[in-house]
C-alpha cells in the first residue's frame, strides 16, 4: 500500500536457507462451516506461519475479488520439490 503513493517501503527481509512458499486457502461466498484453527496448520510440517483472515461462523459475502482468501499459510522446505510435496501432504488432511 505505502508504494501506491510513491512512498518507500520499510522492508525487514529475514534470510532463510530453501525455499518458501505462502499458500492461499482458499474463500467463497457464504457461511464458513469447516475450516482449519491456526494451532492446527502451525502443527503440520514445514509451517512456519500462519495468518487466518476467517473462521468458523463467519460470514463471507459476495462479490469477492480472486485475491480474497480465507488464510496465508507459510511453508518452508529445502526443495521446491519438497515444497509440492509438504503442500500436497496437508491438502491431504
Amino acid at each position: 500500500m505505502e508504494t501506491s503513493p510513491g512512498v518507500r517501503p520499510v522492508l525487514d527481509p529475514v534470510r532463510c536457507d530453501g525455499t518458501v512458499a505462502c499458500v492461499w486457502l482458499p474463500a467463497r461466498p457464504g457461511r464458513v462451516t469447516r475450516l482449519s484453527t491456526p494451532g492446527e496448520l502451525a502443527a503440520l510440517p514445514g509451517v512456519t506461519e500462519v495468518s487466518m483472515l476467517n473462521a468458523e461462523g463467519d460470514l463471507i459475502s459476495a462479490p469477492m475479488s480472486s485475491a480474497h482468501v480465507a488464510g496465508l499459510v507459510f511453508v518452508t522446505a529445502p526443495t521446491p520439490d519438497d515444497v509440492d510435496a509438504l503442500i500436497r501432504g496437508g491438502t491431504d488432511r
